[in-house]
């Protein structure tokens, strides 16, 4: 159904199949992912990576965690999955480096969470 072709036509990873006759998936209706190893998906990243493909990158970013876009990235989704375009790569890439600097700025804050710099350095001076 429409399920399909919209799989199909974001995706050359799920257009390789296409649910054509005579594909196990055609048959079964249902789509196999490694269950572990490279190449495996939790179902978050699964769910992501799925809102991406139906609703773009607005969708996905409602869902997108940290851990999942460490996932992602780490199984190179736009390859694995015959991604046009590296729109999803960029947008973890972005996601990914924004929370490392949101995590740099908490830690140059100070380590007691007051945000005072420098409070457990009382000898240090800034020039």
């Amino acid at each position: 159904g429409a399920h399909q072709v919209i799989l199909a036509a974001r995706s050359q990873y799920f257009g390789s199949f296409s649910f054509l006759e005579g594909m196990r998936e055609a048959a079964t209706r249902v789509c196999w992912f490694p269950g572990n190893g490279d190449g495996a998906l939790s179902g978050p990243a699964l769910g992501l990576l799925l809102d991406y493909l139906y609703g773009g990158k607005d969708l996905a970013m409602e869902r997108v965690s940290p851990t999942i876009a460490m996932e992602l990235v780490r199984i190179d989704v736009c390859n694995y999955f015959g991604l046009s375009g590296d729109e999803l790569d960029s947008i973890l890439s972005s996601y990914l480096a924004a929370q490392r600097a949101a995590a740099n700025v908490k830690a140059v804050e100070g380590f007691d969470g007051s945000g005072s710099s420098f409070k457990r350095f009382p000898n240090c001076m800034l020039s």
